[in-house]
């Protein structure tokens, strides 16, 4: 497949799960402590935010160096994606969520050296429980989000 069929896939699954991935979201937001946001909601959130990251900092250079990027396979198990208490540093856990990860949740995501090019996507302070974010040696412009 090319990198714009992979693409179209992963949105296209994107899409069918937005429906019931908003629905979630917007129960939460209106009503916080009546059910907290299920796993299912915040990994699928997860995949979504990586999915656009890779659009927006040319990809292709990751899913030369593993397949897994933008597959149905859990976002753990995408190069350079870390999960649980391993991508959590004291510093992060007194940081913007002093609560431990759960094991499946993004905490930390390390591309170095991948020749990845664009501006920092902001969509990187949507993910609850990211602490580090390692871009080294790449060609990525722009600022910290001051969420993150």
């Amino acid at each position: 497949l090319s990198e714009e069929e992979i693409i179209k896939l992963a949105v296209d699954y994107f899409d069918q799960q937005d429906e019931e991935w908003e629905e979630q979201e917007l129960e939460h937001d209106q009503n916080p402590t009546k059910r907290p946001r299920t796993a299912k909601s915040r990994r699928l959130r997860e995949a979504k935010i990586l999915s656009l990251v890779y659009k927006k900092i040319g990809g292709s250079n990751i899913l030369k160096t593993d397949g897994r990027w933008l597959s149905n396979e859990p976002v753990c198990r995408w190069y350079g994606v870390v999960c649980g208490h391993r991508g959590q540093h004291k510093a992060g856990m007194k940081g913007r969520n002093p609560t431990p990860p759960p094991d499946d949740a993004v905490t930390a995501i390390q591309l170095n050296n991948l020749d990845l090019d664009g501006t920092l996507p902001t969509e990187f302070a949507m993910m609850e429980h990211l602490s580090q974010l390692i871009l080294r040696n790449n060609k990525i412009r722009g600022t910290i989000p001051p969420e993150l």
